[in-house]
């Protein structure tokens, strides 16, 4: 199976305070990885600076086709009450920098981002304020958006987080489905039902890679989201 990213002895500081630190990884085209840990153990850093978004103290991360992710942030950093529609939130993935903001869409585009609509579901909200949106409507939203730019990896910080359980099984029947179209998956997850049902493999760090396999067992990953340290015979890195 071919590699997507590698990720070799990663440390990430902030204020001279390690975030995360000597972490390795070896993502694999098609996998559905889930990132488990404590708050405040170096997950988002991890999506971060995989994204560009930091840069490394030391270590590297090599990606086969930067141009190929797409990253759906956590919904709590948006402000839902900005005046703009569901169409027109999609619409924007198709944005250029330095274009002018009034920009006309073409046919296509706009066609594209209604199918997009609908492959999350969300088509017949086309014209809604995104305000109007439940939550878990506008995670379904963002994954649309992140769509438009036809990804190869997909990365999610937290997609599953204050939604309601009828939200959430239908976040991860997406999710589900865009795995099985060949699209790889990496997503923050406090969510144990997300790793049971959707990893393919678990990447379990705290500050420092603790975990990296098959799905633990439930109590263990209890323990690493309290963080705790896991026995040696559980602590593992499969791909070292």
């Amino acid at each position: 199976m071919d590699s997507e990213i590698k990720i070799k002895n990663l440390s990430v500081a902030y204020s001279g305070v390690d975030a995360i630190t000597d972490i390795s990884l070896d993502i694999k085209k098609g996998e559905f990885i889930c990132v488990i840990g404590p708050n405040g153990g170096g997950k988002t850093t991890l999506l971060n600076s995989i994204l560009g978004f930091l840069k490394p103290n030391s270590g590297s991360i090599q990606i086969t086709d930067k141009n190929a992710i797409s990253y759906v942030p956590q919904t709590a950093a948006i402000d839902r009450n900005f005046p703009i529609s569901v169409l027109e939130t999609v619409l924007t993935a198709f944005l250029k920098s330095g274009l002018h903001p009034f920009k006309s869409f073409s046919k296509a585009e706009k066609e594209k981002a209604l199918n997009l609509l609908g492959e999350v579901g969300l088509e017949r909200y086309a014209k809604r304020q995104i305000a109007e949106l439940s939550g878990g409507e506008f995670q379904r939203l963002l994954i649309a958006r992140a769509l438009a730019a036809n990804p190869r990896i997909l990365l999610l910080d937290e997609p599953t987080a204050n939604v309601d359980i009828a939200s959430r099984d239908r976040i991860f029947s997406i999710l589900k489905e865009l795995n099985s179209k060949g699209i790889t998956i990496i997503t923050v997850t406090h969510d144990l039902a997300a790793v049971r049902s959707l990893a393919t493999k678990t990447v379990a760090i705290n500050r420092r890679l603790i975990y990296s396999g098959d799905c633990l067992l439930d109590q263990d990953i209890y323990r690493i989201m309290c963080g705790e340290v896991l026995s040696s015979e559980s602590e593992a890195d499969t791909d070292a």
